[in-house]
Order: C-alpha cells, then structure tokens, then sequence
C-alpha cells in the first residue's frame, strides 16, 4: 500500500515541479519560521494525493481477490515509467537551458 501512495506522490511533485523550483527559491530568501511554515504548507499540497494512491491500493487488494492481482501489478508499473519520463523531460529541461 505504502509503494502506491509514494508512487502517486512522486508523480504529483514531478508534475508540479516549477512549483517546487520557486519553492526551494523562497525557502532560501524566507527567514526560518516562514520557510519552515512553507516546508509544512508544501508537504500538505503534495500529500494530498495520498488518498489516490490508497484507492489504487485497495483496487490492487480487489483484483488480487478475484485473480486479477498479477495483471494489476503489471499495469501498476506504468506508474513508475511516468515518474521515469517525468524525470527525463525535467532532466532535459534543465539540460536544454544552459
């Protein structure tokens, strides 16, 4: 259950990862308890996916149930090749811009 949660939580940062550029940016122009009030904000937004990720776990435990839990593991692993892509099109990005 926890892979699913941290799955749909490394898409929704890789996704949103202008934001998170700007983010760490502020971070370090913040003084401390304004930059650490903004380190909790930031772990709110991108936890609350979570629950996408606990859906799609008690998906899996479903189709376990009915057979179907070795075809769901398969297809699961689509998961991972977004955050893979995902990484590459940031890579790139930051590559291209020098």
């Amino acid at each position: 259950m926890q892979g699913y949660k941290k799955m749909v939580k490394q898409i929704l940062e890789l996704t949103i990862f202008l934001v998170a550029f700007v983010k760490e940016t502020f971070l370090f122009l913040l003084p401390t308890n304004l930059a650490k009030s903004l380190n909790y904000f930031w772990h709110f937004l991108t936890s609350a996916g979570d629950w996408i990720g606990y859906i799609v776990a008690a998906a899996y435990y479903m189709a376990e149930d009915q057979g179907y839990g070795a075809m769901m593991c398969e297809y699961s692993g689509y998961g991972y090749l977004v955050i893979y892509y995902l990484h590459m099109l940031i890579d790139f990005s930051g590559a291209s811009s020098n």
